[in-house]
């Protein structure tokens, strides 16, 4: 080559490539203040890929007007384009290390992404551990903008894009396409047999979101309905773009559907809601404010007027005066169908059997304690009959209570439980049969006849004591056992690391 086609050359393509780098940069920074991610964001690497197109037409072709003989060869040409966009991949490349150096937050979103995808993809939860790891380790923002700017140098090629049907089946979570784009609400609706409710409580979600510009999902999840829910399900998700669902084969119970619609969840907020129309929409906006600006980590609705039957509301004031008092938590309605919670919240706990009765401490004892409360509007039911199981209800849901206090408390140090009441039962007993042999001695010393200690009725009891003491204890020996060869003995919610 030239001196002078040499000079052109990097002349040329170095300020064209500036330029074009300048655009990437432009998109990719309306992208981050528009809270939509800049890394692992398929939107933009496609947007890119558009710059990266037309920049390099544009620039090959003022380089071959620059030289003498306006004549370019296809060699040339292709020379010319890589330069470019290396060029313009380098200068993202730069600003994207500088985002992600003096935005931390960014750089522990991508992390959390990156977690998600893998634990969801792979089944392996050795192998997934073990990679998680390596990337917390080699992740930085310095290997981010190296990654970057490697891959708009081929965009298209490797982009995120390409990974869209990765998982091959339609139960795995198409996380590239769907994780990495940020959405405001997801409102999760667990329903059984509630097809005369669905359009209008459907179609009021969809007019309280666009009043107030929330980007959201609705997740309905069929509870082995017996009517036509799901058949109409299917049609107002044609209808309406942000319906997503899920159906059981058979009745699981609430817990489960929630569950279910919880891990699915993709918005920074997730509310609940139940599908009698008995929960407003409207109240929507308030519970998020409450989420985003109070920092809250879960908000309860409180239906402080209630249409329900002297038959459900006086159980129900019984159950939460007791959940109240077991817990701590001053809620008035824990078990009020409309509730709010950050995404973080849903995602590390578990709900099964009935526990969606306690899903405020199932938060609390997961370490999320900051737990508000907000009055609610109940709505009268318009549509199907209540589910509402009575006494059985109750006197399930006061079990279930009794359970998780004591896995909550002791599911991981048994023997402080079964150790402490098996040792005070052995003492008591041991005492008690001390005490019967020393009144035995006195009343032989005073030349008192005592009777025999079997016809003592305290025998027997101190007999009984130091048997239920010693028995508890090695329980409770077992159960410590057990619990430390447990797989997730060591298994902890971590907020934060440094």
């Amino acid at each position: 080559m030239e001196p002078s086609k040499k000079k052109n050359f990097f002349s040329q393509n170095t300020l064209f490539g500036l330029f074009v780098g300048l655009s990437f940069i432009a998109v990719a920074y309306a992208y981050y203040r528009s809270g939509r991610g800049v890394s692992l964001n398929p939107q933009l690497n496609n947007v890119i890929l558009l710059l990266s197109i037309v920049g390099a037409f544009i620039g090959v072709r003022k380089y071959r007007d620059e030289l003498p003989d306006n004549c370019l060869s296809y060699g040339k040409a292709l020379g010319a384009c890589t330069y470019l966009i290396a060029v313009a991949s380098v200068i993202y490349g730069c600003f994207v290390f500088y985002l992600y150096r003096h935005h931390p937050e960014l750089l522990e979103n991508y992390l959390t992404s990156i977690e998600t995808t893998f634990k969801e993809v792979y089944s392996d939860s050795a192998f997934t551990e073990n990679m998680i790891s390596m990337l917390k380790a080699f992740t930085t923002p310095a290997t981010i903008a190296f990654a970057e700017t490697f891959n708009k140098i081929f965009t298209g090629f490797i982009s995120p894009c390409s990974w869209q049907d990765y998982s091959g089946a339609p139960e795995k979570i198409n996380l590239f396409n769907r994780n990495f784009q940020i959405m405001d609400i997801s409102v999760v609706i667990p329903l059984y047999n509630e097809d005369e409710s669905l359009p209008e409580l459907t179609a009021w979600i969809e007019r309280v979101m666009a009043a107030n510009h929330f980007t959201y999902e609705i997740i309905m999840v069929d509870d082995g309905s017996s009517d036509n829910s799901w058949a109409l399900i299917e049609t107002l998700s044609t209808q309406n773009e942000h319906i997503r669902a899920i159906k059981f084969r058979r009745n699981y119970g609430k817990s489960a559907a929630l569950h279910c619609g919880f891990q699915n969840a993709q918005g920074d907020v997730v509310i609940t809601m139940d599908a009698d129309m008995q929960d407003s929409p409207d109240e929507i906006p308030a519970l998020y404010q409450m989420i985003m600006s109070e920092d809250y980590d879960m908000v309860s609705g409180w239906k402080k007027k209630r249409f329900d039957p002297k038959s459900k509301t006086i159980p129900t004031k019984l159950f939460n005066a007791t959940a109240r008092k077991f817990s701590g938590i001053h809620l008035h309605d824990f078990n009020c169908g409309l509730k709010a919670y950050k995404n973080k919240v849903v995602k590390s706990i578990e709900v099964y059997g009935e526990m969606h009765r306690y899903i405020p401490i199932l938060a609390q004892q997961a370490g999320f304690t900051k737990i508000g409360e907000k009055v609610v509007q109940h709505r009268a039911r318009k549509y199907g009959v209540t589910k509402f199981g009575g006494l059985n209800r109750f006197i399930n849901g006061m079990l279930d209570l009794l359970s998780i206090t004591f896995i909550t408390r002791f599911a991981k140090k048994p023997m402080h439980l079964f150790g402490a009441i098996g040792t005070l039962l052995f003492i008591i007993g041991f005492c008690a049969a001390g005490w019967i042999g020393i009144d035995k001695l006195i009343c032989l010393s005073q030349g008192i006849r005592a009777r025999l200690v079997t016809d003592n009725p305290y025998f027997y009891i101190s007999l009984v004591c130091m048997i239920l003491g010693t028995q508890l204890f090695l329980a409770g020996f077992v159960a410590e056992l057990v619990s430390r060869s447990a797989t997730d003995r060591n298994v902890y919610l971590i907020e934060k690391e440094i």
